[in-house]
């Protein structure tokens, strides 16, 4: 009996261990995703920042403006303004055009997202956790303060560089969701009408620890899982994860990264109807020499990498 038991229990366990792996590629849409089911971006190109601005510009948030111009912020200190881009015709670079200087006396400034919305721009800043509004038609400028202590969160404890690294705007019911890059990775969900923070939470069952960017479109909340490689889409109602894409084939392949780093550059997300742009902030940081030779990349400048955005996601 002993002996049949110990022939038998080798097919036991690893009947149960399929039975498991069977289980959570059918909970995709539950969050339970194992990394070969994730799909990957199918790339298109990739562009760093040209000659346009001579100073470090460490990107951070990019956005669609008015008429689909597209919008930049940087976060270090002195780049107190939003900066409209153009895909430069030698088709290797992208350019600063112009920018709107928001005269922010504050020499605390950390812009590390950026969204749009009825002619307002939204700029979080990660130093205070507040956010700026700037409209277009009045020129005028605002701070918004979420009041956190009222919602029992306490950014005063949170550690150095943890704090707001996305924005999104959902402007037909007047929230703001807020991400809470790590140590704990959360979203607040923010009733600008109410003044109120709503809701709290994290995600659960992904592969990141950390938030780069968000966007909102049609009650689903996109976030970019900087660390990870991944661009995750969440569902507002049930605050579950049901889809989720890799991009990691072009920024972690396993042949060589695009800059030497040890965590994720990932720090800006646009959504279009075909597209999905990803905005590397480097830090300064040069380009690999894996980058250089399949990439054509050189220097020490942002790059932006463009990607086909599936049917449905």
């Amino acid at each position: 009996m002993q002996r049949l038991i110990k022939l038998l229990l080798p097919l036991f366990i690893l009947n149960s261990c399929h039975q498991t792996v069977e289980k959570d590629t059918k909970l995709i849409q539950e969050g339970n995703i194992i990394h070969e089911e994730i799909r990957e971006l199918e790339f298109v190109e990739i562009r760093q920042l040209g000659n346009s601005y001579n100073q470090r510009f460490d990107l951070s948030g990019i956005c669609f403006g008015p008429e689909n111009s597209i919008w930049a912020v940087a976060d270090k200190s002195h780049n107190t303004a939003i900066y409209q881009l153009d895909w430069a015709k030698d088709e290797t670079t992208w350019e600063i055009i112009s920018q709107i200087d928001l005269e922010i006396s504050d020499s605390r400034i950390d812009f590390e997202a950026l969204d749009y919305a009825d002619s307002i721009f939204y700029i979080s800043n990660e130093v205070d956790q507040s956010f700026f509004t700037y409209n277009l038609q009045s020129k005028k400028l605002e701070k918004v303060t979420p009041p956190y202590l009222e919602a029992d969160i306490h950014p005063n404890n949170w550690k150095m560089n943890t704090g707001l690294e996305g924005l999104a705007i959902d402007s037909k019911n007047n929230i703001a969701y807020l991400g809470k890059e790590r140590e704990p990775r959360m979203i607040y969900t923010f009733d600008r009408s109410k003044n109120k923070i709503i809701e709290a939470y994290d995600f659960p069952h992904t592969h990141s620890n950390d938030i780069g960017d968000l966007k909102y479109e049609n009650n689903f909340l996109y976030v970019l899982e900087r660390n990870g490689n991944y661009i995750t889409k969440i569902d507002l109602e049930t605050q579950t994860v049901v889809d989720k894409l890799s991009y990691r084939s072009v920024c972690s392949a396993p042949e060589g990264k695009l800059f030497d780093a040890k965590y994720g550059m990932a720090e800006a997300l646009l959504l279009s109807e075909n597209e999905i742009w990803i905005g590397l902030d480097n830090n300064a940081d040069s380009v690999t020499d894996f980058a250089k030779e399949k990439y054509k990349l050189k220097g020490n400048k942002p790059a932006i990498i463009r990607f086909k955005r599936p049917l449905g996601f």
